[in-house]
C-alpha cells in the first residue's frame, strides 16, 4: 500500500490512498486507490459527520503517481456534481 496523500479542494478534504495489487514484485504492481472525501471543518473526533468513501477496486493504474491523480480526479467531479448522483450538495 503507497502513502496516504491529502489534500484540500473547494472546502472538502481528498484523502487519497494508492494500493498496490497483491502477489506481484514492486517493479510489476499495479494500483487501485481508495478516496475518502470530508469537510475540512469537521473535526475528524466528531461522530455524524458527512462524508464519503469512493474506491476503484481493479487495479488498472501503472503507478502510484496514476492511482493518486484518477482518485484526485474523481474527488474533484464528486464535488463539482459532474460525477454519477452525489455531488457537493451532499457532502
Amino acid at each position: 500500500m503507497g502513502e496516504r496523500v491529502k489534500v484540500l479542494y473547494k472546502g472538502f478534504e481528498l484523502s487519497l490512498l494508492p494500493i498496490a495489487e497483491s502477489g506481484t514484485s514492486p517493479a510489476h504492481s499495479r494500483y487501485s486507490y481508495s478516496l475518502h472525501i470530508c469537510h475540512r471543518t469537521v473535526a475528524v473526533s466528531q461522530d455524524g459527520r458527512k462524508a464519503h468513501s469512493f474506491s476503484y477496486p481493479t487495479p488498472i493504474f501503472a503507478s502510484e503517481v496514476e492511482a493518486i491523480g484518477a482518485a484526485y480526479e474523481r474527488g474533484c467531479q464528486v464535488i463539482d456534481g459532474a460525477w454519477g448522483d452525489r455531488n457537493g450538495r451532499y457532502l
